[in-house]
């Protein structure tokens, strides 16, 4: 009996799973002994109701046409005719993958797209990209001016955002094969300049203290002095995550930037600031401002009792983490209570407060 040799399908239709729950579609193709992927930019979405069932139906029924579609060109090939070779355009391209992401980042995916169709152009197609193109738009991105900030330079850590961002559009045509490789590993992105981080001293944080704090964003602010914790997660937080544990509160949270589980102590000034207990879904600091205009309520406030600092709400995350090395807490503890992930992230602050420089200088025996 001869046995059957199965013969193995050169193209098929294959499904990814994405973030936002649809499902990708594209192409497996197995040919000359060499595997490539050409993904479709269709995608099915959840069933939830008949008119979904139906437009899933038609996105696999044209899906289904260009695998044919692309199995006769493979055959076409093998007698001498070469496969058709598709066109992306660059910016259209972006725009597709925008759209399957997250729409908080919306706002910075579209300013990068703008970028990129004024340096390309519309008609750009991706598959001629070269290295050398992507460092010309990387050195353009640097000059481009920010028209929301009266034609001033980005800065460097939006430059360096905004190529980062590019570089996983380039990441994600290189998987895809649209790029015979990812351009933009070969590529430095201009080095992020360490920023200036402003904060409260402990005796302006004092001061701040001692005004009226009726008002939401100047209790969440003192808050946060006081905790650490970032406006995004203080603005989520209710009653039902700060739990009375004997002589201390706790508050269990979900970081909002790092999806962790936090459980984070707080202490007794803190908790004074949180006022009465209410319901267990109740906002614990309702009707928060956005963010720009709340930080212009906290440096009005702040200049209203002499501080003249560039204050932001984040300000206040930066106090607690210089206030905590200042009163002598360690490095690593201090990195737990921020929630941050990495050490070296923390030990900047160490830098801005490091009281044994100060200590050493104050030894100097002259006298002016």
């Amino acid at each position: 009996m001869v046995k059957m040799e199965r013969i193995k399908e050169p193209v098929r239709l294959r499904q990814k799973k994405l973030a936002n729950g649809n499902l990708s579609l594209y192409l497996d193709i197995y040919r000359n002994g060499m595997r490539s992927y050409e993904f479709l930019r269709l995608y099915l979405i959840p069933e939830t109701d008949k008119n979904a069932k139906l437009r899933n139906k038609e996105t696999l029924r044209l899906a289904e046409a260009i695998k044919i579609e692309r199995i006769a060109e493979l055959q076409k090939n093998t007698f001498g005719f070469s496969v058709t070779k598709t066109k992306t355009r660059l910016t259209q391209y972006i725009r597709d993958y925008m759209a399957q992401k997250d729409k908080g980042t919306s706002g910075t995916y579209r300013n990068v797209l703008i970028r990129a169709e004024d340096y390309f152009g519309d008609s750009f197609i991706l598959e001629r990209i070269t290295e050398n193109d992507v460092k010309e738009f990387f050195a353009y991105i640097a000059k481009t001016p920010n028209h929301n900030k009266n034609g001033k330079l980005l800065s460097q850590t939006t430059v360096n955002l905004y190529c980062s961002i590019f570089r996983t559009f380039l990441n994600q045509a290189a998987r895809e094969g649209i790029v015979p490789y990812n351009f933009a590993k070969t590529i430095t992105i201009v080095k992020k300049a360490e920023s200036v981080r402003q904060y409260l001293t402990i005796d302006e944080l004092q001061r701040l203290t001692k005004t009226n704090l009726t008002k939401t964003y100047r209790r969440a602010f003192i808050f946060s002095c006081l905790t650490g914790l970032r406006k995004s997660d203080i603005e989520r937080l209710t009653w039902g995550d700060i739990v009375e544990q004997d002589d201390f509160t706790r508050i269990i949270f979900r970081q909002k930037k790092t999806h962790n589980l936090e459980y984070l102590d707080i202490s007794e000034q803190a908790r004074q600031i949180l006022g009465e207990r209410k319901a267990a879904t109740d906002s614990v600091f309702p009707k928060f401002h956005p963010t720009h205009k709340t930080n212009k309520s906290i440096r009005k406030w702040a200049q209203s009792i002499g501080i003249d600092k560039p204050l932001t709400f984040h300000s206040a995350r930066h106090t607690f983490a210089c206030m905590m090395l200042t009163v002598g807490v360690d490095l690593y503890t201090t990195s737990k209570l921020l929630g941050h992930r990495n050490l070296g992230t923390t030990q900047i602050y160490a830098k801005i407060v490091d009281k044994k420089k100060q200590e050493a200088v104050s030894k100097i025996p002259i006298k002016i």
